[in-house]
């Protein structure tokens, strides 16, 4: 009977250094996009990444072609759990669909690793070009922990940019509908009007039918406009993030009377939604 000493032995060290490599790569490459605040990346790249390494490791190793896309597989729903079990989604309702995301990355990665990985197994690298595929596969595998040190200052520009936009934005509304219920009252519900007086950040053409009395997404913030026409200066402007904290930190709305950094509340003495005073 074998020691365990002599089956270690039959496993070339390379191959576990590769293996490593992969499993790592698997399971960091998927946390930019979903720690929150979160990189604003496409979901295949992390998906090009890891099938990438899979491949490449394939190349080192000699032709083991279903190994590594397994490994890749089992890393990738690992470390997707991983994370959203240690750092939680904001939205509870994405948080419960997590699991069966993690199983469909794993599948694609799998399903995607299998066919580079055929066609690279009988690719045989001479020894004077193995040191740069090793280096091919080390920078794509730093590629995730490169991307989550670049994260916070990344997001944190992305934050400030989107706060500062909507908040201009809002500005810019409350002045809109001012001028137009001071001109034409009957006219404070049309988003041509509004848009005639309106000085700030752009917004599309199809956003201004439906900004007065929806809610329309510009700059990771949603923005809408709630009117009385029948009830002279009775309106409503609020901005929140769209997807929390990932488009930003603050909530702010605007009615006649004030212009505030928070949310709309419940005005007891005028029985509806106003911008009262924030919250210490």
């Amino acid at each position: 009977m074998d020691s365990p000493l002599s089956i270690g032995a039959t496993v070339p060290r390379i191959n576990l250094c590769l293996l490593a490599i992969v499993a790592a790569a698997s399971i960091v490459c998927w946390w930019p996009l979903l720690l929150e605040p979160a990189l604003d990346i496409p979901w295949w790249i992390p998906l090009a990444a890891v099938v990438l390494c899979s491949g490449l490791a394939t190349v080192l190793s000699g032709g083991k072609w279903l190994l590594f896309p397994l490994i890749a597989a089992a890393a990738t729903l690992v470390g997707i759990a991983a994370c959203c079990r240690i750092w939680p989604l904001e939205d509870g309702i994405a948080q419960s669909y997590m699991g069966i995301a993690a199983v469909a990355a794993a599948i694609a990665v799998l399903v995607a690793s299998l066919i580079p990985g055929s066609m690279t197994r009988k690719i045989r690298v001479p020894n004077e070009k193995r040191r740069a595929v090793w280096l091919a596969l080390i920078c794509v595998a730093a590629l995730g922990p490169i991307a989550l040190a670049v994260r916070p200052p990344i997001v944190a520009h992305r934050l400030a940019r989107n706060e500062r936009l909507a908040s201009e934005r809002v500005s810019a509304l409350k002045d809109a509908v001012d001028r137009v219920e001071s001109d034409h009252r009957s006219q404070a519900c049309d988003g041509n009007a509004l848009k005639q007086h309106y000085s700030g950040p752009a917004f599309t053409e199809k956003d201004w039918r439906f900004v007065a009395g929806n809610f329309v997404t510009e700059d990771g913030y949603a923005i809408g406009i709630t009117i009385d026409c029948s009830q002279p200066r009775d309106y409503l402007i609020s901005a929140m993030p769209k997807r929390g904290s990932s488009d930003g930190s603050r909530r702010i709305c605007a009615d006649a009377f004030s212009l505030r950094n928070c949310a709309p509340q419940w005005d007891m003495q005028r029985g509806r939604n106003s911008c009262v005073p924030c919250a210490p």
